[in-house]
């Protein structure tokens, strides 16, 4: 039976008797999303029902349960797609309960995907604060097996340590080595999977189904590539909400700009091994390898029933770094001039649309910020496409300096 524990009040400490309750029934549980959830709680999914951009019903429905057990006081929502009752955190699940209230089950009518061995790459430095959530989603997943391998870049946390609370492959790097596009090529080469997932560690997938509807779309055999829909997390920012719906909308194609992402994506490893991914710079190795399987003619698919939530609320320190990066990879991708003019008109547009989405959304104060959060964000471009295109012109292999901006601001980009 697949039973959904909803708790979307204060998290109960004294939860742990009916998790593992359920888990001596040996019933399928999933728990809903909560940030309070203790690092070693013995628990898989995480799933929320207070989540802002879900409504409950929409993630119900996603779950599919059998049966709803409600730990709050005064239950947020109703519904009627299955028995729903309200339970004691402190006491273990009556028996009785389960099998005496239990209606006509609903399962649901997935198929096993018939897919050749799947390998998960995901990349680690110091996300502790995030990483239990995205594993413990990661190995809720529902009808998918597959084997793990983690990069980790030089951690001096506890990240370690939760990975190797999991099934998981560490293969450790040093921090001044860490380049993506070269260390993806490398981890390709240490995994064994003909398709190949790579999962941010702060990417935390929202339905036990995100990872089989990824993989699914590689049915057709002429999908070469395919990435999910990033929600942003329920502490994002106005304009950083606004951002991740435009690039990765709830309908079937994503912008022509955004050819992958690879917060969470997939890619069969025979594509890969015609073109690995590119080291000119130091970012955008997703955006360069997609456009250059779109140009080819390959087929990349946008998945926007695999949700992962996924976001960063970045200081402005922190931004700088990001775009200058970005920047400097567009030189390169797009063998374009990005000039002062260019500049200042996305600064002025952007600046505009930012002030609106924040007024519509009664959010004063980051409509006031907005002026400096876009100049910040398209003078770091500026300087970073400047700087690709003189590397681009002088054929200038050395790409620390991108390394250098971004790594250096790298620290508490989630705060």
């Amino acid at each position: 039976m697949h039973v959904v524990l909803v708790i979307t009040e204060q998290f109960p400490p004294e939860i742990a008797p009916l998790v593992h309750s359920l888990h001596a029934q040996h019933h399928t549980t999933t728990l809903l999303y909560n940030p309070n959830l203790p690092l070693d709680f013995p628990f898989f999914a995480l799933f929320s029902a207070a989540f802002p951009l879900l409504l409950p019903q929409e993630q119900l429905e996603a779950l599919q349960p059998e049966l709803i057990l409600s730990c709050d006081s005064k239950p947020a929502f109703q519904t009627t797609r299955c028995p729903m009752f309200t339970v004691d955190p402190a006491l273990p699940v009556p028996h009785e309960l389960i099998q005496n209230k239990m209606t006509q089950p609903k399962q649901l009518a997935l198929p096993r995907l018939s897919l050749p061995t799947i390998s998960i790459i995901m990349r680690t430095k110091n996300s502790a604060d995030i990483l239990d959530q995205t594993l413990k989603a990661l190995f809720s997943q529902q009808l998918v097996t597959f084997d793990f391998l983690a990069i980790d870049s030089g951690s001096t946390d506890q990240t370690v340590s939760i990975l190797k609370a999991y099934e998981v492959k560490v293969h450790a790097i040093e921090s001044k080595n860490y380049f993506p596009g070269p260390v993806l090529n490398h981890a390709m080469t240490l995994c064994k999977g003909q398709l190949v997932v790579f999962l941010n560690s702060d990417a935390v997938m929202l339905t036990p189904y995100t990872l089989y509807n990824l993989l699914r779309t590689f049915q057709d055999s002429a999908v070469q590539a395919a990435f999910a829909r990033q929600i942003a997390r329920p502490e994002a920012h106005t304009w950083v909400r606004r951002d991740y719906q435009t690039a990765f909308p709830d309908h079937p194609e994503a912008p022509k700009w955004l050819p992958l992402s690879l917060c969470l994506a997939a890619m069969r490893r025979s594509i890969w091994q015609k073109r690995a991914f590119y080291s000119f710079a130091w970012g955008s190795e997703d955006v360069e390898w997609g456009r250059w399987a779109q140009q080819s003619g390959h087929k990349i698919f946008y998945a926007y029933d695999s949700l992962v939530m996924h976001s960063h609320n970045y200081t402005l320190s922190q931004l700088y770094g990001r775009r200058f990066i970005e920047g400097e990879a567009d030189a390169y991708i797009y063998k374009n001039n990005y000039g002062y003019g260019s500049f200042i008109k996305d600064w002025i547009k952007s600046t505009a649309r930012d002030v609106y989405v924040h007024i519509k959304s009664l959010d004063l104060v980051g409509g006031c910020l907005a002026p400096m959060r876009r100049m910040v964000y398209y003078w770091a471009y500026y300087q970073g496409h400047k700087h690709g295109e003189r590397r681009v012109k002088s054929n200038d292999v050395d790409a620390s300096l991108g390394q250098e901006t971004v790594l250096s601001r790298h620290d508490s980009f989630r705060k």
